[in-house]
């Protein structure tokens, strides 16, 4: 079963040849974090720790929405005082 969430993780992992300033992009590595983090919440709750998976799926939605705000904010902020 590990292998299997680790495959599907690397495979949404992608390495772009070039970005606009030339240097090399991965992009994904979001996404394959969260199939981890689905599988660890999905083990917990198996396992009969329901608090432990709630309160891990409520501190991941948290973190996975509120900190892309959070970074576009300041990036707004940053680019205003240029």
């Amino acid at each position: 079963a590990i292998a299997g969430v680790g495959f599907l993780g690397a495979g949404s992992i992608l390495k772009e040849s070039r970005s606009a300033e030339g240097a090399p992009q991965v992009k994904g590595l979001t996404t394959a974090a969260g199939i981890w983090l689905t599988a660890a919440i999905g083990v917990a709750a198996g396992m009969g720790e329901e608090a432990t998976a709630v309160l891990s799926a409520l501190l991941a939605y948290g973190i996975l929405h509120l900190v892309p705000a959070l970074v576009s904010r300041l990036e707004a902020r940053h680019t205003t005082r240029d």
